[in-house]
């Protein structure tokens, strides 16, 4: 068995080392019109298989020329969505979520719907966890979505249902935000918010 050497950058493949030309004869052909017609095909074969290779990708191999170390400069560049591509497939998203998502979760409902809609209208449930009584839970949250409501209100003070998609859209476009944000900073330049 052969010596494998410590530092395997010098080792070599035989398989990059091997030629495909035949080896040569000492014994000169005769040549007639049948031998010639053989090798016309058999170049042809050659030429047809040589390409079939390289489409295949096997001339990346034969191009390194038995070397181990690929130099970095030949490498692709990586590939990335543009931010207006991530930006779009984000909003439609985003907003196609505002208006068709159901509401899977009772604690949406009770814990900030119902408390926004006492503050807008006046009148709503309070859950145990808001009640001075117990207070483990903060307005904080409710008073976040009562700001762009606050905005809102004027436009749709009609509709209960259009009022509640608008404010779930103000929520997608806060949540679309912070992906492209968390894009950029992942695949890209970090985006710096002044």
């Amino acid at each position: 068995m052969p010596k494998v050497p410590k530092n395997l950058s010098l080792l070599k493949r035989s398989s990059n080392r091997q030629s495909n030309r035949p080896p040569p004869t000492s014994v000169a052909p005769t040549h007639s019109e049948e031998d010639d017609m053989q090798q016309i095909s058999l170049k042809d074969k050659r030429a047809t298989e040589r390409k079939a290779q390289k489409d295949a990708g096997a001339c990346f191999w034969e191009n390194l020329g038995g070397k181990l170390f690929y130099p970095s400069l030949y490498f692709d560049n990586e590939w990335r969505l543009s931010l207006t591509t991530i930006f779009k497939i984000s909003f439609s998203i985003r907003v196609t979520a505002s208006f068709w998502s159901i509401i899977s979760d009772c604690d949406e409902v009770y814990n900030y719907w119902e408390p926004l809609h006492l503050f807008l209208f006046g009148r709503g449930f309070q859950t145990w966890e808001y009640s001075p009584i117990y207070a483990i839970r903060s307005y904080f949250y409710v008073y976040l979505h009562y700001i762009p409501a606050q905005l809102l209100f004027p436009l749709l003070y009609t509709s209960k249902a259009g009022f509640f998609h608008m404010i779930r859209c103000v929520i997608g476009v806060f949540n679309l935000a912070s992906e492209i944000v968390l894009y950029e900073s992942v695949f890209g330049n970090p985006v710096h918010c002044h």
